[in-house]
């Protein structure tokens, strides 16, 4: 008996239901944020500007100024095998 109160009822049920891509957004800083973080490392975006700050002083382009032979504003001269140390690099890629 009862059901035939209920079923008249189903059809609005379907309606009241939210949608399926109905997914909340995330805010643009964190969606950027994020963005960030999933980006895959780049030695101009990413490394050189650390070491600009850090390592040019003494291992920039400034030939005077460059200690054990290492340059590191290019990323073939930080990527390649130091000159003091065969065998051996200032910063391994990946």
């Amino acid at each position: 008996m009862m059901l035939k109160y209920i079923i008249p009822l189903v059809p609005s049920l379907f309606i009241l239901a939210p949608e399926q891509n109905d997914v909340p957004k995330l805010p643009a800083d964190v969606a950027a944020e994020y963005r960030k973080i999933n980006t895959p490392m780049d030695y101009n975006q990413h490394v050189k500007p650390i070491l600009s700050d850090k390592c040019f002083a003494c291992h920039g382009p400034d030939k005077a100024k460059q200690k054990a032979g290492l340059r590191l504003d290019q990323s073939t001269a930080a990527y390649a095998f130091l000159p003091e140390s065969p065998g051996k690099v200032a910063i391994a890629p990946g």
